[in-house]
């Protein structure tokens, strides 16, 4: 009869085995199961380039509609200054006892300008009436008929692109500074104090410029 340690290692040697076995099964089944796992992967390989595709085409359809929206955004800005600094020529149909001239700016530009002397004489000074973007000498009109009656002589203009003056372009008082300057030199040659008086386009202009009246 076998001894009892010859028992235990026979115990010992089949527990071994059924482990090894186990193992091999464990194996054995996982071979068995890769085909699945190979699809799996493969089909989650397959949904990832499906979602990459559907951003890129994402990421084109924005670009395209920036790419549309800034070209509408920069035609309507081209369009926008066209039509801001195009000619504003109109008729200009001056008071009665109005004396016209013209205004030369020192880059050869034609002014058309009137000069309304006061009732009284002599005149206690000039004032220089410049209107604003898109009208004509006849906005201050008014301010002027209150001017003469105090005493002082009145030149009014048109600036640049405005009202019966040459031009081709308007700049909103950049260029239009040569108009005021070519003013306000005409009412200091007259003698006496000058005064300015601006309306938006024509105040930007006088203060744009390098030339200084009594008054503004």
């Amino acid at each position: 009869l076998p001894s009892r340690q010859s028992h235990r290692w026979a115990d010992i040697t089949l527990h071994i085995l059924a482990r090894r076995a186990d193992v091999s099964r464990v194996v054995v089944n996982a071979s068995e199961a890769y085909p699945e796992i190979e699809a799996l992967a493969h089909a989650s390989g397959a949904g990832k380039h499906r979602r990459r595709s559907w951003r890129e085409i994402h990421h084109v359809k924005q670009f395209l509609f920036l790419t549309a929206l800034l070209t509408l955004y920069l035609g309507a800005s081209a369009f926008a200054i066209r039509w801001m600094t195009m000619p504003r020529a109109t008729q200009v149909h001056d008071p009665p006892g109005s004396a016209r001239f013209f205004l030369r700016t020192d880059d050869g530009l034609s002014l058309s300008a009137v000069r309304r002397e006061p009732h009284a004489s002599p005149a206690r000074g000039t004032v220089v009436l410049a209107h604003g973007y898109g009208n004509d000498r006849r906005l201050l009109q008014p301010l002027g008929d209150v001017l003469l009656d105090r005493g002082f002589r009145v030149v009014a203009f048109d600036f640049r692109a405005h009202g019966e003056s040459r031009g081709d372009r308007t700049t909103l008082g950049l260029t239009e500074v040569r108009d005021a300057e070519a003013a306000l030199d005409h009412a200091a040659q007259l003698g006496g104090p000058v005064g300015y008086v601006g309306f938006s386009m024509g105040a930007a202009a006088y203060l744009l410029s390098d030339r200084e009246a009594d008054a503004a």
